[in-house]
């Protein structure tokens, strides 16, 4: 499974706290659920920052 940034990770908890981190908990499954129905495959995100800044 992929790594979500600690960043992204921390943003939600912060905002949304049990519940973000629920969801940060159940996200490899809500994953697998999205590429099982739609037979897709979902790779890893890119970088969340801009590399010309």
């Amino acid at each position: 499974m992929h790594t979500l940034p600690q960043t992204f990770c921390d943003t939600i908890t912060h905002l949304h706290s049990h519940k973000g981190q629920k969801w940060l908990t159940d996200f490899p499954q809500l994953i697998r659920y999205c590429e099982e129905r739609w037979r897709i495959n979902i790779h890893s995100h890119f970088p969340l920052c801009c590399p010309c800044a």
